[in-house]
């Protein structure tokens, strides 16, 4: 292989140490071809990408702008612009002899006691999980030269990321629920 034009990379960042992933990312930033990678790894994934293609139900193929991050903004909107439509398109009206269609009754989809407490208390793990995570990619910059280190904030790194996906998720359920 000598001028790759594509890369495919399949959870690139599972079995490598923190000066390989280094020098992958490096390299990457620099790469000029097309990268297609599939990963969990929220940070390399903002390092290393700037387009996200999302196959939707039914197989179409959707098209984000940005890194990671973006497309969680972008996600967001568009659920609360669904939520948007689907409350202004449930409001009938009579006309004439018609009569107003009742909807069946749903069960109750607010959020209890209890779930409201979970949702504040997730809103704040989520701020400060992210403070931390900007203070340990300082720290990995500043302390590139001493693996130990390195390689604890690493660990520490990935465990952030894992709980604030489970957090981030955990929230959007209660949102979602929330505003139904």
């Amino acid at each position: 292989m000598s001028a790759p034009n594509v890369l495919l990379l399949d959870e690139p960042t599972n079995d490598l140490d923190i000066p390989t992933l280094m020098a992958l990312e490096e390299y990457l930033d620099d790469f000029p071809g097309s990268l297609i990678v599939v990963s969990h790894d929220r940070y390399f994934l903002d390092r290393t990408i700037n387009k996200i293609f999302r196959i939707e139900d039914g197989g179409q193929v959707k098209e984000y702008p940005g890194d990671y991050s973006a497309y969680l903004g972008f996600r967001e909107r568009e659920i609360f612009e669904l939520k948007e439509q689907t409350s202004g398109s449930q409001s009938t009206g009579v006309k004439g002899d018609q009569q107003a269609v009742r909807p069946e009754p749903e069960p109750s989809r607010k959020l209890s006691f209890k779930e409201k407490r979970e949702l504040e208390t997730i809103e704040l793990q989520i701020e400060s999980g992210e403070a931390r995570k900007s203070e340990i990619e300082s720290l990995l910059n500043a302390h590139a030269s001493d693996a130990e280190k390195v390689q604890a904030l690493y660990t520490e790194q990935q465990e952030l990321i894992n709980k604030l996906d489970q957090s981030v998720e955990r929230w959007a359920e209660l949102a979602l629920k929330a505003d139904f």
